[in-house]
């Protein structure tokens, strides 16, 4: 034995150094697998609700000017779910650039194909009628939903230019 193979044997004998299964290899692989695919699916869903919430009839108010409804838009676009999107698509990308064959791709491919396919499959969500049954379920049962998720209704809770939103329970002639 040469010098180096006999240091390498006294330290796999002295640290008591064991293989690691293959199990142990799959399953962490299998695992990040998974969180790309949860991180995509994820993104898919951000993209259903941002499109939801920008191209809702709810939006739509008459404003004084262009310039008013440049800000009123601003104001109301759904930040929360456009950083979900971000996050999710670098999740995706993280995980997958861990896979087995994940450092043979460029980082773009590996963006752009985890946001097209987010894109696509939020538009499935959002055609199927997933997008605004999952906005309203949060509008109705997470706190804070309004404040952060769904701003829709900034424009239409502003008592100083005459709006006042709310729900009618009796009318009295």
């Amino acid at each position: 034995m040469t010098v180096l193979s006999e240091k390498v044997m006294s330290k796999i004998t002295q640290d008591k150094i064991t293989p690691i299964p293959k199990w142990q290899f799959l399953l962490k692989s299998k695992f990040i697998w998974a969180m790309a695919i949860v991180s995509v699916f994820w993104g898919a869903v951000a993209v259903a609700i941002s499109l939801y919430l920008v191209t809702s009839p709810i939006d739509s108010l008459p404003t004084q000017s262009a310039y008013a409804q440049f800000w009123q838009s601003l104001a109301t676009l759904p930040y929360f779910w456009l950083v979900l999107i971000a996050v999710s698509i670098y999740v995706a990308y993280h995980n997958f650039v861990h896979t087995e064959d994940g450092y043979r791709w460029k980082t773009v491919q590996i963006l752009g194909g985890a946001f097209l396919t987010s894109v696509v499959i939020g538009i499935i969500l959002l055609y199927s009628g997933f997008a605004p049954w999952l906005n309203s379920y949060f509008v109705q049962h997470v706190p804070g939903y309004t404040v952060f998720g769904d701003m829709r209704g900034v424009k239409w809770m502003n008592p100083e230019q005459g709006r006042l939103a709310g729900q009618i329970l009796s009318v009295d002639s």
